[in-house]
């Protein structure tokens, strides 16, 4: 009886030898495909990363493109400022000297028309001599006739009388030629004034036309250079605007890397899932140096603070200008507030990831020796600053720490009890059966 039931319990003992067996293999074969479907979903994970990392890169470059054009276009534009208060300058100094050569025109119009009004004055006297001595001529003529009638009735002292009169009025036809021939020197040269005075007149219109001809070209290339400066700052303001939204999408693509990264399970002990998370620890490291600007080949380097100058930093109550991720706007911060933010960011990430580069730490150190707005802009480039309700705050930085030590596919709590099975040894069972006999 004894024997039947020692063979029931020994048959129910290996029945739940069996049980187990089958459990065990099938959670060996659950494990197996759990860890194949993490290693699937790492493989996945990590071509997603290369692909995200490549598109980032891409990113950056169009950023830096865009803004090498935007420096370009700034300089066109300062070109043309300066060509155009060149053509403002030539234009005055046209200017100034139209209006000298025009008050120097006038000046000897003035003078010609002085000098033809005294001419007129010397040929009015001449004229009024002229008739004094036509009057006298006539006179001397009547008399002379008067004296000719005296002489056919006086004879010879007659003709000397007539000999006296010929030789007055011989003289007075003298003088009248004088005065006609200086009259006639006077006339002409009136007239040589006159043709003077037209020679500046048309001079001074000539003057006036090229002028206008000039100004009014000047005027249609500061026209044209206008256009040109407000067409190159429309695209100045285009391709800033493409920069804020390249911005805006390289910090949601971090975004979206610190969720892929958190939502990685923890690595298992087989080869095959430590490469692949070697893998992907290189693409989020490529990630993290495009999207700071740096080359994905770059040997990984510590930060170094930079060497003691003489400067002058910003006071920590300063309200420097940063961009908000979540508008794509610039916006002011106070540069303390910052600082003290990313000294925490810098903290967090070497606790969680001491091993990658810490943006955080470097943007913190740059800080603190910055000087002026542009310093501050190069120090936190990279760095995603997002509107919270709580104001303006940095963003990123939280990446979970993977358990490296683990080894298996599974970990059991250390509070779950397992069942054992209970059995007897074959020595105390032989001690049995001799008792019982």
């Amino acid at each position: 009886m004894e024997g039947q039931d020692f063979i029931n319990q020994f048959e129910a003992s290996m029945s739940k030898l069996a049980d187990i067996r089958r459990g065990i293999q099938a959670s060996i074969e659950m494990k197996e495909n759990f860890s194949n479907k993490i290693k699937n979903s790492l493989t996945e994970i990590n071509n997603s990363l290369k692909n995200l990392a490549g598109q980032i890169t891409k990113l950056k470059q169009t950023a830096d493109n865009l803004q090498t054009q935007v420096n370009t276009n700034t300089t066109a534009v300062g070109d043309k400022d300066k060509q155009l208060q060149q053509l403002q300058a030539q234009i005055q100094q046209l200017q100034a000297q139209h209006e000298e050569v025009v008050k120097q025109l006038n000046a000897e119009k003035q003078q010609l028309i002085d000098a033809a009004a005294e001419k007129q004055k010397q040929i009015d006297n001449y004229e009024g001599q002229l008739r004094q001595v036509t009057a006298e001529k006539e006179s001397l003529t009547a008399e002379r006739d008067a004296l000719r009638k005296d002489l056919q009735q006086q004879g010879e002292q007659g003709q000397q009388h007539a000999a006296a009169i010929e030789k007055l009025t011989q003289e007075a036809q003298q003088r009248e030629e004088a005065l006609n021939q200086k009259i006639n020197e006077c006339e002409q040269k009136i007239a040589g004034y006159e043709q003077q005075i037209r020679d500046k007149d048309q001079q001074i219109n000539t003057a006036n036309q090229e002028h206008e001809n000039t100004k009014g070209q000047a005027e249609e290339a500061s026209k044209g250079l206008q256009q040109q400066i407000e067409q190159l700052t429309q695209q100045n303001q285009q391709l800033i605007q493409r920069i804020v939204q390249a911005t805006q999408a390289l910090s949601e693509a971090a975004d979206d890397l610190e969720k892929i990264s958190s939502g990685v399970p923890n690595a298992t002990t087989q080869q095959e899932v430590t490469a692949i998370l070697q893998e992907i620890e290189q693409s989020l490291e490529n990630i993290g140096r495009a999207i700071q600007g740096q080359s994905a080949a770059a040997p990984q380097q510590n930060p170094q603070e930079p060497p003691p100058l003489a400067i002058t930093p910003l006071p920590n109550d300063t309200s420097v200008n940063v961009l908000d991720t979540t508008s794509g706007q610039q916006t002011q911060m106070q540069l303390g507030v910052l600082k003290s933010q990313l000294l925490a960011k810098a903290k967090q990430l070497a606790v969680s990831n001491p091993n990658i580069e810490n943006k955080y730490k470097i943007a913190y150190d740059r800080l603190k020796v910055a000087e002026v707005q542009s310093d501050v802009t190069n120090a936190i480039r990279g760095i995603s600053i997002k509107n919270t309700p709580n104001g303006l705050a940095v963003s990123g930085g939280r990446k979970t720490k993977k358990n490296r030590k683990q080894k298996g596919g599974f970990r059991w709590k250390t509070t779950s009890t397992r069942r054992r099975t209970l059995s007897t040894p074959k020595s105390s069972r032989r001690k049995t059966r001799k008792t019982s006999r």
